[in-house]
């Protein structure tokens, strides 16, 4: 217990040295004060007499006249200028014809039969 107390005292006490003797004086960063600028306060009470007060009669903005408008007329529709239909797209071509199923089994036939053949060619023994 009588360790722990020493060694705080001293380190506290280091740590006081230290700021008193390391930090920089504060005279050196006083700030000055600054002049203080006068400013007039008015009421809007003020600014609202003088203009009652005025003699001049102050000129209201006339409003323009509505105008008279004519009364639409009647449109007759257009007449049809083309009478006949114009396609956009291509018309469509017949689809070819599907290949018979009895060309693909004779096909598949023949690759069997080739294979079949060529096993005993290719058989890797170890």
């Amino acid at each position: 217990m009588k360790r722990s107390l020493a060694t705080s005292l001293s380190a506290h006490g280091a740590l006081l040295l230290a700021v008193l003797v390391g930090l920089p004086n504060p005279d050196k960063f006083k700030v000055e004060p600054q002049e203080a600028v006068q400013v007039d306060i008015s009421n809007i009470g003020d600014v609202t007499k003088i203009k009652a007060t005025t003699q001049e009669e102050i000129k209201k903005p006339e409003k323009p006249a509505a105008q008279k408008t004519e009364i639409t007329k009647q449109v007759k529709p257009a007449p049809n200028v083309a009478e006949e239909e114009i396609l956009a797209a291509k018309p469509k071509e017949p689809e070819p014809e599907p290949e018979k199923i009895e060309d693909k089994l004779k096909a598949t036939t023949v690759i069997k039969g080739i294979s079949a053949f060529l096993k005993p060619c290719f058989q890797i023994t170890t």
